[in-house]
C-alpha cells in the first residue's frame, strides 16, 4: 500500500532586508561563542583581499518586546570575523548585511546551530581537489590552512607537482620552524 504524501508547510522567511552597513556601526553579539584562530583570520583576510565579500553579516533587528532593554538594538548573529576584519580597515568600511527579526530564543538557536550545521557537511575530496586546481596560484596557499584543519593537524606530506611539496604541521610553531630550516638549507618557501 502506498502512503499518500502530505505536502510540507511553507517555510517561513525571517529575512527583513539586505544592504550594507559601516563596520563601525556593527554590534557584536555578547553570546557569540566562536573563537577565530589566526589561521582562519589569515585565510578569510586573503579571500576578502583577493575576491571581496561573497557573504555578508547576519544582523538581528530585535524588534519584539520580549527583548526588553535590548529591544531595537541591532546585533550581529553571524559574521563576526568578517565584521572584525572590515573594522580593521576602518569604521567606514562597507559590509554587506542581511537583517532578520528574531525573538531571544530564536537568536540563541541560530547562534548555537548555524555554524555547527554547516560543519556537519562532509567532503567530496575529488571535487575539492578539482576546485583547488582551478584556483589562481596565490589563492591556493589559503587552502592549505583549511586542509590542515580538515586532516586534524597531523603532519602530512602531499606531492602537489614535481616541484612543490605541501607540508601540513601540527602547530604554527612547527610550521615556522620547518620553513626556517628549509630556507636555511636553500629551499624557497611560498
Amino acid at each position: 500500500m502506498t502512503r499518500k504524501r502530505t505536502p510540507a508547510a511553507p517555510w517561513g522567511n525571517r529575512i527583513i532586508k539586505t544592504g550594507t552597513v559601516k563596520a563601525g556601526e556593527l554590534l557584536a553579539n555578547p553570546n557569540n561563542w566562536r573563537i577565530h584562530p589566526k589561521g582562519q583570520q589569515d585565510v578569510l583576510s586573503g579571500m576578502l583581499g583577493s575576491i571581496g565579500f561573497v557573504a555578508g553579516v547576519l544582523i538581528n533587528m530585535r524588534s519584539d518586546p520580549s527583548w526588553g532593554r535590548d529591544r531595537n538594538i541591532e546585533t550581529m548573529v553571524d559574521g563576526h570575523l568578517r565584521a572584525g576584519l572590515a573594522l580593521d580597515r576602518g569604521d567606514d568600511t562597507e559590509v554587506p548585511a542581511t537583517w532578520v527579526d528574531l525573538v531571544p530564543e530564536e537568536e540563541a538557536a541560530v547562534l548555537a546551530t548555524l555554524d555547527p550545521i554547516a560543519a556537519m557537511a562532509t567532503t567530496d575530496d575529488a571535487k575539492l581537489a578539482g576546485l583547488v586546481a582551478e584556483m589562481p596560484e596565490d589563492l591556493r596557499a589559503l587552502t592549505e590552512v583549511l586542509r590542515q584543519e580538515r586532516k586534524g593537524k597531523k603532519v602530512v606530506f602531499e606531492a602537489v607537482d614535481h616541484h612543490r611539496v605541501t607540508v601540513e604541521c601540527e602547530s604554527e610553531n612547527q610550521r615556522v620552524a620547518l620553513i626556517e630550516r628549509l630556507i636555511a638549507e636553500g629551499y624557497a618557501a611560498s
